[in-house]
This record gives structure tokens, C-alpha cells and sequence, in this order.
């Protein structure tokens, strides 16, 4: 794991964990040859990654495609997936998505999310919390990456969380978004007006690795090297134009 990450000593005790032991051996990864798949790249930093995505059932084919696509990148890659949980929705197609491909999956949901939810009981690691604050200071912590995925509000709030986390130091997490069907388009158009009107340093926008295909963004993430920020560049004098 990453050292940079805040410690998490005796603020565990109000979690409820259940561990799988007894999940049955998911498929071998391999082609249709019987040969294993390669993994085309690696990184020794990120042993593991934390998922944001949305929980809704009935989305277009397109999003749930996009979803177990990097389910199955990050189980043959051996990176641990931290997600929120669910069993539904983008969700549901990640965790399967990596349990397919041999990978590990833990889960973190609050107690009042895992009826409407319906955890993944098959997750390796399921941890039960009281609260969503406790549920993303975990799902942030618990990560040595991140990667956003189509989703709602509270899809918003986590990727906002962690991209301000990185502004202000809390972390040197990479941030990856796959930016499926066009979907953060506005989201990004929104971020761009933002620096042209001054309210959001340039700088910014080079935390955030956005891909419209899985594989690419999640080789960017996995290349980008998160440096020290720059105080300069992004609270430091006038904004630039």
C-alpha cells in the first residue's frame, strides 16, 4: 500500500467484516489455448484499486460492458478491486467481472445500503459500516488507485472527494476516469469552464487520466508517477489565462 495514504489505526472498531474463504475457485485466467493471459502492464505501487460506479439496474449495454471490461483488466493484472459493495448495477459487473478473471474482491457498504444494494456476498472481504463517511474514507484508504466509472451523485461526491484529497495532499493516489459513451463529457466541459472563469486551477485537469476505453486508462494510470503538488501551480498567485 501506499505510505501516503492516512492511517486508519482504532477507527476500524465500528466495522463489521466478513471475510469468504469458501468462495468456489473462479476461472483460470486463460485463452482459449489453455495458456494464461499476459498482463501487459503492471505497477508495484498499485496492488490494489478503488472502484467508483453507479449501483442502478437497466442501464444501456454499453456502461455494463464498459464496467466488467475492467473488472476482467483488473483481476488478470492481480490488482485487488475496493468497491462500494453492490451487487447491482456497475457494480455488480465489476466484481463479477474480477472474480471471473481468478482476482480479489473487497467490498465496503453501510449497514442501511446493503438491503437496496444487495451486497456481494461473494466478495472476498466484505466490510460492513455504520456510516457513508466511514464508507468512503475506507474505500479511499483501502486503495493505491482509483478509478471512476459512469455513476450518480454519490458517484459525483467520490470522484470530487478524491481529486480534492489529491489538490490539497492528502494522498498521491492516480486518478483514472473511463469517460464510457461520452458520459463525463459534461462533467469535463463543466471542470474547463470552471478554469476559464478562474474558479479551478489549469493543473488540475492533469490529475485525472480520462479514457473512453478501459485498457488505455488504466495502463495511464498505472504509468502516471503522482509527484508532490506544486503549490505554485495550484493555489500560488493570479489565476493564469
Amino acid at each position: 500500500m501506499s505510505q501516503d495514504r492516512r492511517g486508519r489505526k482504532g477507527r476500524d472498531d465500528t466495522i463489521r467484516t466478513r471475510t469468504s474463504f469458501d468462495r468456489p475457485a473462479a476461472a483460470a485466467a486463460t485463452t482459449e489455448g489453455g495458456e494464461r493471459r499476459g498482463s501487459p502492464l503492471r505497477s508495484p505501487r498499485v496492488k490494489a484499486c478503488t472502484v467508483y460506479c453507479s449501483a442502478s439496474d437497466g442501464l444501456e449495454p454499453v456502461f455494463t460492458e464498459a464496467a466488467r471490461t475492467v473488472g476482467h483488466l483488473l483481476g488478470r493484472r492481480g490488482i485487488d478491486l475496493v468497491y462500494g459493495g453492490g451487487a447491482r448495477g456497475l457494480m455488480g459487473e465489476v466484481a463479477r467481472g474480477v472474480h471471473v478473471e481468478g482476482g480479489r474482491v473487497i467490498g465496503i457498504i453501510t449497514e442501511r445500503l446493503a438491503g437496496p444494494e444487495r451486497a456481494y456476498q461473494a466478495a472476498d472481504e466484505l466490510l460492513v459500516v455504520p456510516t457513508m463517511r466511514e464508507r468512503k474514507r475506507l474505500l479511499l484508504e483501502r486503495g493505491d488507485g482509483v478509478i471512476v466509472l459512469p455513476g450518480g451523485i454519490g458517484t459525483m461526491e467520490e470522484f470530487f472527494e478524491a481529486l480534492v484529497g489529491r489538490v490539497v495532499g492528502e494522498h498521491r493516489l492516480p486518478i483514472g476516469m473511463l469517460d464510457v459513451d461520452g458520459f463525463f463529457d459534461p462533467l469535463l466541459a463543466m471542470m474547463r469552464d470552471g478554469i476559464e472563469r478562474g474558479f479551478i486551477r489549469p493543473a488540475v485537469m492533469e490529475l485525472v487520466q480520462v479514457h473512453a476505453d478501459p485498457e488505455p486508462m488504466l495502463d495511464d494510470m498505472l504509468r502516471h508517477e503522482p509527484a508532490p503538488i506544486d503549490e505554485a501551480r495550484f493555489f500560488g498567485g493570479a489565476h493564469p489565462r
